[in-house]
């Protein structure tokens, strides 16, 4: 093999196998709306726990 294959291929392997990790990454986070977010307000409250309670519940309608 000459080196100019070894080349082309080393590059043809590494833009697969970088592929291959952007697709399982939108695979494992495909339910996170935040999932490459760099910090908005709202994720960060959510991230902290400090995220205000609902006044009424939206399921029964009830006051809590």
């Amino acid at each position: 093999m000459n080196l100019q294959l070894v080349i082309v291929l080393l590059a043809v392997a590494a833009a697969a196998a970088y592929a291959l990790w952007r697709i399982l990454d939108l695979w494992r986070h495909r339910n996170n709306p935040c999932r490459h977010c760099s910090g908005c307000p709202l994720k960060q409250q959510i991230m902290e726990g400090k995220t205000p309670r609902p006044t009424n519940c939206q399921a029964t309608g009830k006051q809590e």
